[in-house]
């Protein structure tokens, strides 16, 4: 898409991800991270949000997710995500996203990203 909606940044292998950047779309890790985690992904984030609040909380554990420019993954953005509706609905998730990120924060100083 020309106006660059979707793209994502890339990074050189090994730099460490922060949560913000992390994504669940290609991600490849060690079965062990989720021992003691009873809601990988939790319901209140809905459809938008959660795999960065899972991030968040498996980089506040002590996990380190790590950039790897070899292992592109290519995602296909069919044409009604192209609209200017679908764009707007989009980004209006977005916001409802960061206020539910920082709705978990209160009381809590706010990580930084790596």
């Amino acid at each position: 898409m020309k106006a660059g909606f979707y793209d994502r940044p890339r990074h050189e292998t090994g730099f460490v991800l922060g949560w913000r950047e992390a994504r669940t779309g290609n991600v490849l890790l060690r079965r062990a991270i989720l021992d003691g985690v009873t809601e990988v992904f939790k319901p209140e984030f809905g459809s938008g949000g959660e795999d960065q609040d899972f991030f968040r909380r498996m980089m506040e554990k002590g996990c380190k997710f790590i950039w790897c420019d070899e292992a592109p993954a290519y995602e296909v953005v069919p044409p009604h995500r192209w609209q200017r509706g679908f764009l707007l609905k989009r980004a209006l998730l977005r916001g409802k996203t960061t206020f539910r990120h920082l709705r978990v924060f209160i009381g809590h100083t706010l990580p930084q990203p790596c």
